[in-house]
Formats: C-alpha cells, sequence, structure tokens
C-alpha cells in the first residue's frame, strides 16, 4: 500500500513529509507490528492521532474524543473565569452565562457531529464529558448543590442538553 502511495505522490508531483508520518493499525490487539518503510525510512506507529482536531484512537473509540472536546472547553471557562474575576463581574450571572454560551461552549463542540452521536440516544443525554462539566460549572454559578436535578439547571440557564434530540421530546417540542 506505501508503494501505490509513493508511486501516486510522483504521478501527481506530491511530497510526503515523513517525519510527520505515522501509521496507525486499527482494532490490532498485538504488539508485534512489523516494520513498515516510506522511501527507506521507517514509520511509527502510533496509538492515537488528531483529524481535523478530533482524537481518534486505534480502537475507534469515540469516548477518546469526547473525552479530548472537554480540553478546549475547560481552557474557555478558565479565561473567562479570569475575566470575569479582572473585571468584577462575579455578581452578574447573566454576564457569565452569555460568556460561556458565546465562548466555552462552542470551542468543546468541535468535531461533536462525529463523536457524540453515542449521546444522541435518549436517556444518554448528560452522559458526556462535555455535558457533566458543563452541569457542574452552572451549579457552581447558580449556587446551587451538586444533588440539584441537572434537567433544572439546564432549564433555568436556557440550555438543552448538547447534541441532543432527545430533550427536545423531554419538554414538548417539535422538531421541524
Amino acid at each position: 500500500m506505501l508503494n501505490k502511495l509513493r508511486a501516486y505522490a510522483r504521478r501527481k508531483s506530491l511530497t510526503v513529509n515523513i517525519q510527520k508520518s505515522e501509521v496507525m493499525c486499527f482494532n490490532s490487539y498485538t504488539s508485534n507490528l512489523p516494520p513498515l518503510f516510506y522511501d527507506g525510512a521507517q514509520l511509527p506507529y502510533t496509538d492515537s492521532f488528531k483529524y481535523l482536531s478530533m482524537v481518534c484512537d486505534r480502537h475507534i473509540n469515540l469516548n477518546t474524543a469526547a473525552d479530548a472536546a472537554l480540553r478546549p472547553f475547560t481552557a474557555g471557562h478558565f479565561r473567562i473565569k479570569h475575566f470575569i474575576w479582572e473585571h468584577d463581574l462575579t455578581n452578574r450571572l447573566h454576564i457569565c452565562m452569555w460568556l460561556i454560551k458565546t465562548f466555552a461552549i462552542p470551542a468543546g463542540m468541535y468535531a461533536s457531529q462525529v463523536w457524540a452521536t453515542p449521546f444522541l440516544r435518549q436517556g444518554k443525554e448528560m452522559d458526556k464529558p462535555l455535558q457533566k462539566w458543563l452541569i457542574t460549572v452552572l451549579k457552581r454559578i447558580l449556587m446551587v448543590k451538586d444533588t440539584f436535578p441537572s434537567w433544572c439547571v439546564m432549564r433555568e440557564c436556557g440550555l438543552e442538553p448538547h447534541s441532543s434530540t432527545g430533550s427536545r421530546r423531554q419538554y414538548g417540542y417539535t422538531m421541524l
């Protein structure tokens, strides 16, 4: 297969950057993989890679991507927290909510069309890591107990579970 890639690259006048290239063997449970070479250079094996900022692992586990999506969300949340503290906006909940909806949530939802599909089933809306972290943040902002129902917190903040169609049925909404 690498010989075909080499022939294709030559035919199209393309260059393969061997220093940045890695090999992923999907669904392999062995650690004894044969060495692969491209133009005489051995290509290293990897257990995960990023494609369009979505982390993929060798077992095609979408939970890996969901966990990785949490990182930009938390980074956005901490920047917002710093901004609110710096500008003495801690008592303005509507500004906190607007900043979270505008900056933190979109950062964490990148590529969710792919990695969030396991959470589209009814009853799984609150199971993804991003949703759990968002609920924790909202409960802290609203200063309610951790045991307070998540659906009530989401409703109070004017939010629905992200990438979920089941929640629309929960509140009687219909999809157009």
